[in-house]
């Protein structure tokens, strides 16, 4: 079934009101969807972006790994581009799934503005005058993957199907750099799930485009154009990082998720500036913190 990105798109929020309540989730599909997914199995989901995340997908399903996938697409404010092509993507893998006895449902896209920008944007000032870099890309990365996770759990699974890929080409992005994606896996973990990541060593693009397809131009970000690439000096200094996601990025995104899908009308900016108060020593606005040696 054709659905629009209007008609597919789900507000995280009342997905985790729901898992506080006790609720199921379902109540918030889409009609269609909703009734396939009531004679799931074991149900893995999967975060779809662009190529990568579809190749990660068929690579579970052609290795007999993962029979059922729900995929799950995120809107978040600083990207940008043409979001109906994962659809395309989607009944493609679709069509694919179905050669290897697998399924794949229909997509439907996440929503959620205030935990995003609380998790990515909310401290910039405070977190360059503690580390001394803004590293919004790993922060986000931290959101894609741990937020599904009660998601996939209040559907009785634990699987988590992501596209990570340690060097893409010559490149090293931020976000993907190895120490980045352990503690992706460690978060995820932390929540109850597995993040599978099936082409973490593959750093062949054209490995990828023989897997799927060439879908060229694929989504741009206003963070990944401005902060995509830290300096070499800050991506080789593994005790900083170590330090940002461990007093950070990590606790921070892990204990929100646990706070809203466990306590009903909690204010996120409100429990966020408590949370770096007492963690962190210090407030919302304050320029005051040394910055970490």
């Amino acid at each position: 079934m054709t659905r629009s990105y209007c008609e597919s798109t789900i507000r995280l929020r009342n997905l985790y009101e729901a898992i506080a309540r006790g609720d199921d989730i379902l109540q918030y599909f889409p009609n269609g969807l909703r009734e396939d997914l009531e004679g799931r199995e074991k149900i893995a989901i999967a975060e779809i972006a662009d190529r990568d995340s579809i190749a990660a997908c068929l690579k579970v399903i052609m290795d007999g790994k993962i029979k059922e996938i729900l995929p799950v697409a995120d809107d978040i404010p600083p990207e940008y581009g043409n979001l109906n092509k994962a659809f395309n993507h989607v009944f493609w893998l679709q069509k694919q799934a179905e050669k290897y006895n697998a399924k794949v449902y229909d997509l439907v896209f996440i929503k959620s503005e205030e935990i995003y920008t609380t998790l990515t944007a909310r401290y910039t000032e405070e977190l360059i005058s503690r580390y001394g870099f803004y590293a919004p890309c790993i922060s986000c990365h931290m959101y894609f993957h741990t937020l599904r996770v009660p998601i996939v759990r209040a559907l009785g699974g634990t699987k988590i199907v992501g596209g990570e890929r340690e060097l893409h080409d010559n490149r090293v992005k931020t976000s993907q750099i190895p120490l980045a994606i352990d503690y992706y896996q460690k978060a995820v973990s932390m929540l109850g799930g597995e993040l599978i990541l099936p082409l973490r060593k593959i750093s062949d693009t054209k490995d990828i485009i023989n897997l799927t397809f060439d879908d060229n131009p694929q989504l741009s970000c206003m963070f990944k154009e401005r902060y995509g690439d830290l300096p070499r000096s800050v991506m080789n200094d593994k005790v900083k990082l170590k330090k940002f996601i461990e007093e950070f990025s990590l606790p921070i995104t892990v204990d929100l998720i646990r706070t809203i899908t466990t306590k009903q009308n909690v204010s996120i900016t409100g429990w966020a500036d408590d949370f770096v108060e007492k963690n962190l020593k210090w407030t919302k606005g304050s320029r005051d913190n040394n910055i970490v040696k």
